[in-house]
């Protein structure tokens, strides 16, 4: 990347007298015995991480605007490594567990280009890592293909509307009531020759006789229609689902083929709600599911605060997904001064017991170090309950961007739970790989963001 200012801090060698004296050390105490035994050989073992556009129809290409600084315990750099041509960076380690910190170059819509910049603390050489990167200006679209049409949904008259969505974007809607609903603008896009992605379409709310009624349909061929409306129609296939005394206001919806379908917003004094159960893809949708609860809001020398839990849960079964409960407990944190994250940049969230993972976010006001403009960066630090932030190090290559006493915009702090995973590597192995796992399917978080 062009904003490395000083060249790269080089591993020390280790000299053959130092190894030669380890080895007698070691076997030293053994009176001659022909017992002893040989320390074992070091192994080294290779770090991979592989970084990654992606364009709006899911189309991967090499992101090389990256490179990884390897780090010790104290998130000194012991070396910097910057990507291949494919997106690639890796490098052979003796450990088995490292720090290392990725600096990537980000830019959103009409922005200028700035930085994020990623900490992760003891996380697993043989992983293989990935990093999906945001650049709007360097996305190649070029193997995907968009169209953007109205759909006209064919239904049952209704009375009165509750809620049209979609699974794909779409700018309005009209006629709902006259037994035609039209959505229009919407978008769908592609990978050049590929499928179209699985989408739906529902309307719900009341019939000609003040019931409650919800009606949907699914589409998977946008080439059969090429005039300037698709028309599909729709299926009736809602039941009315009661739901358990005492639940918490959330929102929901329907995972199928990776796509979100259905949402819902559900309101604590719901007695029951209309679910799409029934259709040709029940078999295979998820639910997924969330509650969120404020639990402070204020402000303070610090600025504004604001602190607050959620409960997720994913589930085959709604019933079982629509049974978070967000803690309604504020978390055993300094509310005064906050002073879990200390000046010299180490942490300690241990008094939240049960939440093994903390990821402290910084927005950080940096200016570029050649025009000396604005430049938007954001360090993410993803490590235990209790630790040391890499910021509290210099960041080789970028020292005169951004340090410990970088001006901290926003500071937010999320400690995770989640009752699939076991321990910190779980937890770690999740975020490093980016994993489409398990791992959200019980998940309970708290949220501290201080905005100055």
């Amino acid at each position: 990347m062009n904003f490395n200012i000083s060249p790269p801090v080089f591993l020390p060698k280790v000299s053959l007298v130092s190894l030669a004296l380890v080895c007698f050390l070691t076997s030293c105490g053994s009176g001659g015995s022909s017992n002893s035994t040989s320390p074992k050989e070091p192994v080294a073992m290779t770090f991979s991480l592989s970084s990654v556009l992606v364009n709006d129809c899911g189309v991967e290409s090499p992101f090389i605007d990256i490179e990884l600084l390897h780090q010790d315990s104290n998130w000194q750099t012991l070396e910097v490594y910057p990507s291949d041509e494919n997106g690639v960076i890796t490098f052979t380690t003796f450990d088995e567990n490292i720090n290392y910190t990725l600096v990537a170059k980000k830019q959103e819509g009409e922005s200028v280009e700035g930085l994020n910049i990623e900490s992760y603390h003891q996380a697993k050489t043989t992983t293989m890592s990935r990093y999906i990167a945001r650049y709007d200006q360097k996305q190649d679209q070029s193997s995907c293909e968009c169209l953007i049409k109205d759909v006209e949904l064919s239904h049952k008259t209704m009375n009165s509307i509750t809620s049209v969505t979609s699974s794909l974007a779409f700018e309005s809607y009209d006629g709902v009531t006259s037994g035609k609903t039209q959505y229009n603008n919407v978008e769908i896009c592609r990978e050049i020759d590929g499928n179209w992605p699985l989408s739906s379409f529902a309307v719900v709310g009341t019939d000609v006789n003040n019931e409650a009624i919800g009606v949907a349909s699914f589409s998977d061929d946008f080439d059969a229609n090429t005039e300037l409306v698709w028309t599909l129609s729709a299926f009736d296939d809602t039941q009315e689902v009661t739901l358990s005394s005492g639940h918490q206001a959330f929102i929901s919806e329907q995972v199928i083929q990776g796509k979100s379908h259905f949402p819902l917003t559900v309101n604590e004094d719901q007695t029951s709600v209309l679910l799409f159960n029934s259709h040709d893809y029940t078999s295979e949708a998820l639910y997924r599911s969330q509650a969120n609860v404020e639990l402070a809001e204020n402000s303070s020398f610090f600025g504004s605060i604001l602190i607050a839990s959620s409960h997720s849960k994913v589930s085959p079964d709604a019933d079982v997904s629509f049974a978070v409960m967000a803690s309604t407990v504020t978390p055993d944190i300094d509310e005064v001064n906050f002073s879990e994250i200390k000046a010299d940049g180490s942490y300690d969230y241990s008094a939240v017991s049960g939440y093994p993972m903390a990821i402290i976010s910084f927005e950080l006001t940096t200016y570029h170090p050649i025009t000396g403009l604005p430049m938007p960066t954001t360090w993410s630090n993803y490590g235990p309950e209790k630790s040391l932030l890499a910021i509290s190090a210099p960041l080789t290559g970028y020292e005169n961007i951004v340090d410990i006493d970088t001006d901290r915009q926003v500071t937010d702090t999320v400690l995770l739970n989640s009752a699939t995973s076991n321990g910190y590597q779980d937890y770690m192995l999740h975020f490093q790989a980016r994993l489409a796992d398990d791992f959200a399917h019980d998940l309970k978080q708290y949220h501290i963001s201080i905005t100055r």
